[in-house]
């Protein structure tokens, strides 16, 4: 494959509508159900209006402020097929492209500040480049933008003699969700509809509640839910099935997860396409820092996945992975480098790696641990084929230049 294909500029400099100042963010984003919502986070006591092809009316409320944690109003509201304009007083909003030929991918993007961890430097844009990220992968002009999960690390308080952190907030509640995600996230929030994936830090011992009320592509409801069914994505002629693995467990399977896992599974099998990828936070097969392969319970619970699936797109380790396997599975792409403190690559030989808990055997892969973000291009080859061209992953770093060209096979996933 040519290399040119793949080059963007990008350095065009592009403004970003600015709206009322009491509106802290938009976006879109797909839902659940197959339909695309338009949400807005308020400091303001009632919705903003919605502007969709001229008609404008009140969003819904979707999550009420609570005074100490969250004193911010999430707002949402369906748009309808068809649609070709929407706004949010005077704030476009992303449309979805009928046929997309390019996303952007990251993930694990929160600033560290976690109990049994070396404090990341949140202040420094250099040690936690998320800002810079989401402004590069804003100028490669996405029609779809895959985060895939952990949006929020800031755990604990910052030492008080530890500079790299000092005045950030912490706990659980929309300060540490502003300063993580959306603030940072803000050059790219509206440059393409989202799908958003729940980690680990989204769980129900962790950041639950400010995922269910602002990015859950379920109508809301008030408690945490550990389980949430898998659901289906239609982007052109590709299925993207998103899996909720926020409660598994890397290193065991018991069997309330087994339970709880194995009929999800059965969703997966019952609604996937012939050209479909499978989407959630923990790989079901990737080599960690502790070079274990992760992750047992989805492992143990996923059985034989349909040959519609093509692939499995993950986050959690913190660095770029490519794995294939004997006997063939679905290939494995991790991308989880996009700001949380960098993983160490593997240190055992990728090729041969085993895992323990279903035998497959790593048969080509490779790993690199530097921030930055993936895009996808679909590519016409003029075969004909049900795809409809071949898909190429290029990672990039912080600044936009290009790590490697990968590019989706039958089977595998092939890296220059």
């Amino acid at each position: 494959m040519r290399r040119s294909i793949v080059l963007l500029a990008v350095a065009i400099a592009v403004p970003f509508a600015q709206g009322s100042p009491d509106i802290i963010a938009t976006w879109t984003q797909m839902g659940a159900r197959g339909n695309l919502i338009a949400r807005a986070i308020v400091t303001r006591s009632s919705c903003p209006n919605i502007t969709l092809d001229e008609h404008t009316q009140q969003m819904g409320v979707r999550a009420l402020p609570t005074p100490s944690a969250f004193p911010v109003m999430s707002c949402e509201t369906g748009i309808p097929g068809g649609t070709s304009s929407a706004s949010i007083e005077g704030q476009p909003l992303a449309l979805p492209n009928p046929n997309p030929t390019q996303f952007v991918v990251w993930g694990d993007t929160g600033c560290r500040m976690a109990t049994g961890n070396p404090f990341q430097a949140c202040n420094d844009p250099h040690a936690w480049p998320v800002a810079a990220i989401a402004h590069t992968a804003a100028f490669t002009f996405p029609d779809l933008i895959i985060h895939m999960g952990d949006f929020h690390y800031r755990e604990i308080p910052c030492p008080p003699d530890n500079a790299g952190c000092a005045g950030s907030p912490f706990g659980f509640g929309w300060d540490v969700w502003n300063a993580d995600f959306f603030t940072p996230a803000q050059a790219l929030l509206n440059a393409a509809p989202w799908i958003f994936i729940r980690g680990n830090h989204e769980a129900c011992d962790r950041a639950w509640d400010g995922w269910f009320r602002f990015l859950d592509p379920y109508p809301y409801q008030t408690g945490c839910q550990t389980f949430t069914n898998p659901y289906s994505v239609t982007a052109g002629g590709l299925q993207l099935i998103i899996f909720d693995s926020s409660a598994s467990n890397d290193t065991a399977a018991p069997a309330n997860l087994v339970a709880a896992y194995g009929p999800q599974f059965d969703m997966v099998r019952a609604m996937a396409s012939p050209n479909a990828w499978l989407l959630h936070h923990h790989p079901l097969r990737g080599i960690n820092q502790s070079n274990f392969g992760a992750n047992v319970s989805l492992q143990v619970s996923s059985g034989t996945l349909p040959a519609g699936i093509r692939m499995v797109l993950s986050g959690h380790i913190h660095e770029f992975q490519e794995l294939n396997f004997l006997p063939q599975s679905q290939p494995q792409l991790i991308v989880g480098n996009g700001g949380d403190t960098l993983h160490p690559v593997p240190t055992v030989p990728i090729v041969g790696f085993q895992f323990p808990a279903d035998g497959e055997t790593v048969s080509s892969g490779r790993a690199f641990s530097r921030f930055g973000f993936t895009n996808m291009y679909l590519v016409d080859d003029g075969s004909g084929l049900a795809h409809d061209g071949v898909w190429h992953f290029v990672p990039r770093n912080v600044a936009g230049e290009i790590e490697t060209v990968c590019t989706l096979q039958p089977g595998a996933i092939l890296c220059e």
